[in-house]
């Protein structure tokens, strides 16, 4: 279907491409935008049902822009107007930094199209739309979700069940892993907080996770117990959303608030689930606090973390956990760039530990600069490019 409809645009781009008489610059800006995103939602196998197509025009501008529009969306326009020029916009910043590179059919997260399509796919519980504890795939890092998946991260790390090994329970998600319980701060968090914030038009009433096998206090399931439980976090999240409705916010703005949630839920995950890394070869333990760290550097920088640049950089990760003979980082069966990345997280996590955290302080200091922050981005994508 989607095959059919692109080779339509095409046909239509190639006649009417010429055409002037937009109402605006701003209108012809969102007509070219809108087209980019058309082709992020056929890359994305985005299955146009009657009830999601139905909701996704009630946010279609219901007027032509006009000049006044460039910056401040009037008062004429509803939240979920804004949110859409503002994804549309977005989706055009991405597709601009990435310079164009976005064929995703290689990035595929694994079961992306036995995924959910919409919300209501999801399944309903005495009115309310719930998802099991193992069940809560949809991330927003699905592309690093599959890697963990493909690499057997999200298995059961006490190896007591079944769950995660292709042997048993493949699909299942180990409430033991470390990685899948980063994941849920990572995803349930700022999910319920979409609700809270209006963006998605859903009622914050309908939508309730249920609860794990065990350590259900480490977890909120609905908006008012993770505000109760991890309010700042909470807040964190809401901010971002509030700036995504925002049709005066840059890319770099979304970045800024993008990750500072982030690293509000990455903190509180650290607290409750560091003791999990026990379960864990040495060496895949020091990995795990090693990556994590290495994200926290990420954040100053602003790294935009879309879906090719964060599929090419995990080329860069080992591609099974790490075990007990795993000698160095030179291991024979990882590629040299492997090799190198698992060098330069344990050579960052040292520098950080005997610095006391200077090291990470002077980061965030230089990274304020744009030009730093630039060039930052540069280096680390020559040097995947170079040794990949």
């Amino acid at each position: 279907m989607w095959d059919a409809h692109q080779a339509a645009i095409n046909v239509g781009l190639s006649k009417f491409s010429g055409i002037l008489f937009y109402s605006s610059d701003v209108e012809r800006n969102f007509t070219t935008d809108f087209l980019t995103a058309i082709e992020f939602c056929k890359a994305a196998i985005y299955r146009p049902f009657f009830e999601s197509s139905t909701n996704f025009l009630v946010g279609y501008s219901h007027r032509l822009l006009m000049e006044q529009d460039r910056v401040i969306l009037t008062s004429n326009f509803s939240i979920r107007e804004k949110a859409l020029m503002n994804a549309v916009k977005f989706i055009s910043e991405i597709n601009e930094v990435t310079g164009g590179a976005y064929n995703i059919s290689d990035a595929y997260p694994p079961l992306w199209q036995e995924s959910p399509g919409q919300f209501s796919d999801y399944k309903i519980e005495n009115g309310n739309a719930a998802s099991p504890r193992r069940h809560v795939a949809p991330s927003p890092l699905p592309i690093h979700f599959g890697w963990q998946y493909h690499t057997g991260r999200l298995a059961d790390p006490t190896q007591k069940t079944d769950c995660g090994y292709t042997s048993g329970a493949h699909l299942c998600i180990s409430v033991d892993s470390w990685w899948a319980a980063f994941n849920y701060y990572l995803s349930a968090m700022p999910f319920l907080a979409a609700i809270d914030s209006g963006i998605m038009g859903i009622s914050s009433d309908n939508v309730t996770f249920l609860p794990p096998s065990k350590d259900q206090m480490n977890f909120c399931y609905n908006i008012s117990s993770c505000r109760s439980s991890f309010p700042e976090a909470m807040k964190k999240w809401n901010e971002f959303y509030q700036h995504v409705q925002s049709h005066s916010s840059s890319f770099e703005d979304l970045l800024k608030y993008l990750w500072a949630a982030h690293v509000s839920s990455s903190q509180a995950a650290h607290k409750n689930f560091d003791n999990r890394l026990k379960y864990y070869s040495k060496q895949e333990a020091d990995f795990e606090s090693n990556w994590a760290l290495f994200v926290d550097y990420l954040a100053p920088p602003l790294f935009p973390s879309t879906l090719m640049r964060t599929h090419e950089f995990q080329k860069g990760l080992p591609t099974r956990m790490l075990v007990s003979g795993d000698k160095g980082h030179f291991i024979r069966d990882f590629t040299n760039l492997q090799n190198i990345v698992l060098f330069a997280l344990s050579f960052l996590h040292k520098v950080h530990k005997y610095t006391g955290t200077l090291s990470f302080i002077v980061w965030e200091t230089v990274m304020k600069l744009k030009v730093a922050r630039n060039l930052f981005q540069e280096i680390l994508e020559f040097s995947l490019h170079y040794f990949n």
